[in-house]
């Protein structure tokens, strides 16, 4: 009995004395437990060893390791955290650490087999969907998960590597408590009212890699709480109140490469913070693009390829720098109407047809100057008060666009 328990105090003090001559050469880590959404990792829940050169193995007190992080991310099947040996950041493992989720339902939506793609709703809050394949089109307000009794507890929405849906349309309108969804798939052509009425959504989704998307029309409209969207695709030829209602949103995204986009109007209507903003370069239709938004001061640079600007800027209150209303301008009514702000020269190129309360209820205590190749300016300027041709009073008689175009 003496000698056995001799053995088996001296025997690992050996290990150890082998194991500290012998050079680390890399570390292993295992991690065995599941975690609750926002639940912070515990060094004391890793298994980390070192590999010595010899072969031997010793385990690693917590103070001997750093992780790349505290908390995984709450949706997917876990994050993988990064395990470094402390004060050499070559040595080095990775980890998933799993997060603790059961599926609640699953709805089965591939097309033209309804099997080969389910949309799983696990009890995290995420919306998975997995397998691979096309995805079916419900009517609007009919998706089953929208229709499930656990709608209001989905918050992530995730695309497995294998799913391709080509038309997002109203996928996810009116989840209020949706707040992330991953990269959307590059096989989407269509995300019209995709995300409309999801209220908790900051972030919109990366859609760099969807070079076939076309429509995004209603995509984000009444998005309360959306701030951050990532640059507008080429490929998207319609923003039709893409991000109306989106109260909370400051910066337009960036729309100078949106190439193929003809269609904006109402884009950004009632976006009632929004104070940065750029058009896309071939935009035709600007109708009511920046109805009610308030706190934009700076009209941008109109594109030449214009061709309707009715209400665009209607209702801006803050608006007070112009620009120009371009040459192929055929509808400019109400552009202007209720900015009582606005000041200084306006360039007018365009002889718009329709031109009705252009200026209503504009430059109320200012004056704006119209100046450009257009004949229709002295018309222009008696839509509304304080608004000069050239520095001079418009002439009065001249009201009409037959009163410059008599034969149309």
């Amino acid at each position: 009995m003496a000698a056995y328990i001799g053995i088996s105090f001296i025997y690992p003090l050996v290990i150890g004395v082998l194991s500290e001559k012998s050079p680390v050469v890399g570390i292993e880590a295992a991690n065995r437990k599941e975690y609750a959404v926002n639940e912070e990792l515990k060094k004391r829940d890793f298994e980390v060893s070192a590999i010595h050169e010899n072969g031997m193995e010793t385990r690693l007190s917590g103070n001997e390791f750093d992780l790349s992080g505290k908390k995984l991310k709450p949706y997917g099947r876990g994050t993988k955290i990064t395990v470094t040996l402390k004060g050499d950041k070559g040595m080095s493992c990775t980890v998933l650490v799993k997060n603790r989720r059961e599926k609640l339902e699953a709805f089965d939506c591939g097309s033209p087999a309804v099997g080969d793609v389910s949309a799983v709703l696990y009890s995290n809050g995420e919306l998975s969907f997995e397998g691979a394949g096309e995805v079916l089109q419900f009517n609007e307000g009919s998706f089953p998960w929208q229709e499930s009794d656990h709608a209001n507890e989905i918050r992530y929405v995730t695309f497995g590597e294998g799913v391709r849906p080509t038309s997002l349309d109203y996928f996810f309108a009116g989840l209020e408590n949706l707040s992330y969804v991953s990269p959307i798939p590059a096989s989407v052509t269509s995300m019209s009212g995709t995300f409309a009425d999801c209220a908790a959504l900051k972030e919109a989704p990366d859609w760099s890699a969807c070079d076939g998307l076309l429509d995004l029309s209603g995509c984000y409209e009444d998005c309360s709480s959306l701030v951050s969207v990532p640059a507008v695709p080429t490929s998207v030829r319609t923003l039709t109140s893409a991000f109306a209602g989106c109260s909370s949103l400051q910066a337009a995204p960036d729309l100078s490469g949106a190439e193929s986009v003809l269609a904006a109007g109402f884009a950004f209507k009632d976006c009632g913070q929004l104070v940065t903003v750029t058009l896309p370069p071939g935009v035709a239709d600007i109708s009511g693009m920046f109805e009610g938004c308030i706190n934009l001061k700076d009209m941008p640079e109109i594109p030449t390829s214009v061709t309707n600007m009715n209400g665009a800027f209607n209702g801006a209150l803050s608006l007070s720098t112009l620009t120009v209303i371009p040459e192929h301008v055929q509808d400019a009514g109400a552009c202007f109407g209720g900015c009582g702000k606005i000041s200084g020269v306006l360039w007018v190129d365009g002889n718009p047809q329709e031109f009705g309360g252009c200026f209503q209820d504009a430059a109320v205590a200012t004056t704006v100057d119209l100046q450009g190749n257009s004949s229709l300016m002295d018309a222009l300027a008696n839509t509304g008060t304080n608004i000069t041709v050239n520095g001079n009073m418009p002439d009065p008689e001249i009201q009409d666009y037959d009163d410059v175009f008599p034969d149309g």
